[in-house]
């Protein structure tokens, strides 16, 4: 799945995976200083000071530098739900509000909702064509066939934001349409596909595929392409996932399985002291807001019954739900795909399957191996953005502009809380119900420490490298105009 290092990399040895590559030699302790022929930002050549000492059984985290590479690899934003990711993603994904030269606005055929609205257009006027001589009945007919040939694509890349195509008039032809199709026999549903596919089908293969999904929902998809989705699905999964700029939502970090750039992927994300990520995440279901799940209003269920009953609905994310998520595989002699395909928020836990030390054996070689750039919720203060912020939009290509003067805000998600009685105060728990939030996360609880080394060694070398770069960075911006960089990867 890695790419290669480039040439100033050779010698060093090669992590395995995500940007790193194949397997290399691991472990030496000293490094002379590399020479980057360029960054990613188009700047010019920079030195990089020697790789911080923390290593893992030999590996050592990715270089945020090299890693963050856009222009060849495939960025991943893994969100993990309670950690501040709903407010980081501004600051990592490229503009959605700026025209059409972002590939992740909507406006932008690049992004998935602008891929789907340009179908849908395009459609339209193939379905008007004289030259397929269809009636008005067989045009609104065939539009239920796009219709739902559109939504099918949507869940397959689990795209979760609504947006042109999947809100408002257009939502509600798509309700329509299943009903339709529910009311059809199989046979009568054939006889429409034969007349319409002809048709649609060309459209959609003359479309370039999209390269930004902005929010993705889904923690099932690498198993179900595995275990249960037909060819047709498969490739075409393939065939988008290959030429991805960026992915961005709530899945796991096996998702990078479905395919990247040819020069690989790499993971950003962000992680939450486990006990507060718990706390929040029980008041963030319970509570009435936007979060609100009224699976979860059961009056025998309570925030300590949450975190024992094996049954309780969203029991997953009460326990180790870190460790699952950042590790992503299931391990050997689990034998029930199906499980993982069903995923889903509201899972319990023994749905599941059972969490052991080889998960988290697991999820650290994952954050050592594919993520070029750990941050942890706790740490991102103010001070740490007024230089990180412009060395991320360096790297990856996209201006500051983007934050409307926010360059500097906590990333930190707030959950409204005494919204009900059922809402717990991290600072009130009991001793009980914080040890029972401990004995359910023990191995969150060693990793998220392990992802504060792992953090620490990425954010030196990353702030090393940009007190060499800045001011070559902010030389050559200030000779070009906004509109001749405003949105795209690798454009500064």
């Amino acid at each position: 799945g890695g790419a290669p290092r480039p040439q100033a990399f050779e010698g060093l040895g090669a992590e395995p995976g995500g940007a790193g590559g194949a397997a290399g030699a691991f472990g030496q302790q000293e490094e002379p200083e590399v020479e980057l022929n360029g960054t990613a930002g188009g700047g010019a050549a920079a030195t990089v000071p020697s790789a911080p000492a923390f290593q893992y059984r030999g590996a050592r985290p990715l270089s945020p530098v090299e890693a963050l590479d856009p222009r060849r690899r495939t960025i991943i934003h893994l969100r993990v739900q309670k950690t501040g990711s709903n407010s980081f993603k501004g600051r990592v994904m490229p503009p959605n509000a700026i025209g059409r030269r972002s590939p992740c606005s909507d406006f932008s055929p690049d992004s998935f909702c602008g891929y789907a609205s340009a179908i849908t257009s395009k459609v339209r006027q193939e379905l008007r064509h004289t030259r397929w001589g269809l009636s008005t009945d067989e045009q609104r007919a065939c539009s239920c066939y796009h219709y739902l040939k559109s939504d099918r694509l949507r869940w397959l890349v689990g795209h979760a934001t609504d947006c042109g195509p999947f809100a408002g008039g257009s939502l509600q032809n798509i309700r329509t349409c299943r009903e339709r199709r529910g009311a059809m026999s199989d046979a009568q549903w054939g006889a429409l596909q034969a007349k319409c596919a002809p048709v649609i089908d060309p459209v959609y293969e003359r479309q370039p595929k999209p390269k930004c999904v902005r929010f993705m929902y889904e923690y099932g998809m690498p198993a179900r392409f595995q275990h249960d989705l037909p060819e047709e699905d498969r490739q075409w999964l393939r065939d988008t996932f290959s030429n991805m700029a960026w992915l961005g939502g709530h899945f796991k970090a096996d998702v990078h399985t479905l395919g990247s750039k040819p020069g690989g992927f790499t993971y950003v994300t962000v992680l939450r002291e486990p006990v507060d990520r718990v706390v929040s995440q029980w008041n963030w279901a319970v509570g009435k807001d936007g979060g609100h799940r009224k699976e979860m209003d059961n009056d025998a269920l309570d925030f300590s019954a949450w975190l024992t009953d094996g049954s309780a609905p969203m029991g997953y994310m009460a326990r180790n739900h870190m460790t699952r998520i950042f590790c992503g595989q299931a391990q050997e002699g689990w034998e029930h795909p199906e499980l993982d395909m069903a995923e889903s928020e509201m899972r319990s836990y023994d749905e599941l399957e059972p969490l052991t030390p080889a998960h988290l054996e697991c999820a650290k070689r994952n954050l050592i191996e594919n993520f070029g750039l750990v941050l942890l919720v706790e740490e991102n203060e103010p001070e740490r953005f007024q230089w990180l912020q412009p060395a991320m939009n360096h790297l990856l290509g996209f201006p500051m502009s983007h934050l409307h003067g926010k360059s500097t805000r906590i990333i930190r998600n707030v959950t409204p809380e005494h919204t009900v009685e059922k809402q717990v105060d991290v600072e009130t728990l009991s001793e009980e119900q914080r040890a029972l939030v401990h004995q359910a996360n023990q191995l969150d609880i060693e990793l998220y420490e392990f992802a504060r080394q792992v953090s620490h060694a990425q954010l030196e070398e990353l702030r090393a490298w940009w007190a060499q770069e800045e001011g070559r960075a902010t030389e050559a911006l200030e000779q070009k105009k906004k509109s001749e960089y405003c949105c795209g990867f690798g454009d500064v």
